[in-house]
């Protein structure tokens, strides 16, 4: 990967100047970026802020495989689950905590992928662990998640919204795929930024 002289996102999240059309244009690249790797048979599993680096044109990369792993070798057919309590915490999906069970690496990154768009929008975590067990923030999600009343996510733009609370689906296959997720009203209707400049020619403070 060549040298990344914007930085990471998290610290343009962190910085408090972007604008939604910023936001929104990074969540899009990102899901592209997850959209390649999940054709090639690859699951991230750890997607988060950090991982992800600018370049001097505004473009997004994610970055640290560390964590990777291969569920489809080219030319096989098979798809292989995921093993092992890999990730971040607080972006975790809810089926990776069941310690000892396999899962699909690909929706995982979906859940971590939900949980990057709202944290880009609101800065922070509506909760920290997807257990409930052991975050009572996360319990009451799963209570108001079936008639889509969270309040956390009360302020978010509809459209945004709604994709929400298809990617953060505590049942793993009821999750988009991140194709689907590309071809979302809301994602379609985002125009990336290019060469640091967005659609209305105002420079992107996702560059810092």
């Amino acid at each position: 990967m060549e040298y990344c002289t914007g930085g990471d996102l998290f610290s343009a999240i962190t910085s408090g100047h972007m604008t939604d059309m910023e936001r929104a244009c990074s969540f899009k690249q990102i899901m592209n970026g997850i959209a390649y790797l999940h054709s090639l048979g690859v699951a991230h599993r750890d997607i988060k802020p950090e991982n992800i680096l600018l370049t001097s044109d505004g473009t997004l990369k994610i970055a640290d495989f560390g964590v990777s792993h291969v569920f489809r070798c080219t030319l096989e057919r098979i798809c292989h689950p995921s093993q092992g309590f890999v990730g971040t915490e607080a972006y975790i999906a809810p089926e990776v905590f069941e310690i000892g069970q396999s899962y699909w690496g690909s929706q995982a990154d979906i859940w971590s992928a939900g949980i990057l768009l709202q944290t880009l929008w609101k800065g922070g975590h509506a909760w920290l662990r997807a257990d409930k067990d052991s975050d009572r923030n996360f319990g009451g999600f799963l209570r108001h998640h079936p008639g889509g009343t969270y309040l956390h996510f009360n302020n978010f733009p509809a459209p945004m919204r709604d994709l929400l609370y298809k990617m953060l689906n505590p049942d793993p296959y009821q999750r988009p795929t991140a194709q689907q997720i590309l071809k979302e009203q809301w994602i379609v209707s985002i125009e990336i930024c290019k060469d640091g400049f967005d659609p209305n020619h105002k420079w992107h403070h996702h560059l810092k």
